[in-house]
């Protein structure tokens, strides 16, 4: 693929990178050495092509990597919710019972007083 200035902005917002002044910080180069790549005089390096390729693949797989941390932390909410819910239905059953206790006993103490 022969490198164009437009490929080489889309190549770039491809990496995960928004300007190309990010992306002569993180290759270490001088934006101007990058703005003049694609002019009359100035063609791209060689090595930016398979550079480029690299690092899409390397913002692709960060993005899997996070999308399937993402995934783990549902299910791991969606268990937790579940066993807070058995937590709560259990409450619930010892709130009845003692509420049926209560009832209990003030039947009992209404009987001995009428003893």
């Amino acid at each position: 693929m022969k490198l164009t200035k437009e490929n080489f902005m889309l190549l770039i917002n491809e990496a995960g990178f928004k300007t190309k002044k990010d992306f002569a910080r993180f290759i270490n180069l001088p934006y101007n050495s990058i703005n003049n790549w694609g002019n009359n005089r100035n063609k791209f390096p060689r090595y930016v092509t398979a550079l480029m390729i690299a690092l899409i693949k390397s913002h692709k797989y960060d993005n899997l990597i996070n999308s399937n941390s993402i995934a783990l932390e549902n299910e791991n909410l969606r268990k937790e919710i579940s066993d807070l819910k058995e937590k709560i239905n259990e409450l619930e059953l010892r709130l009845s019972d003692f509420k049926n206790l209560q009832k209990s006993l003030g039947s009992l103490k209404e009987y001995i007083n009428n003893v």
